[in-house]
């Protein structure tokens, strides 16, 4: 699992494809889930889950607690996918390390 300092910001991306071609879901759920609770953010709702491109999509977060963090991006409608943080490897944990 990598490790990342608390106070750093990380750019948490997914892209959503058919075919291999890079479409817009009809609605975006995004999850953060660490030890201090859950955070969900809606695109259209939530200007921290925000469009780069057509299918592309992403959320900054910053580490705020020195424990494992696991996300996802789910797209439903025209795109129905699932982008699962810790299939592709990007769960992460927050650690305090001294400067």
């Amino acid at each position: 699992m990598q490790k990342f300092r608390i106070g750093r910001r990380l750019r948490l991306k997914c892209r959503f494809t058919v075919s291999d071609t890079l479409t817009d879901p009809t609605a975006i759920t995004f999850r953060m889930v660490t030890s201090a609770g859950t955070t969900n953010y809606t695109y259209g709702s939530d200007a921290e889950l925000v469009k780069e491109g057509t299918g592309i999509y992403y959320v900054d977060w910053t580490v705020a607690t020195a424990s494992a963090h696991s996300w996802w991006m789910k797209g439903t409608g025209t795109v129905v996918a699932v982008e699962v943080s810790s299939d592709a490897g990007l769960s992460f944990e927050g650690e305090a390390l001294p400067f």
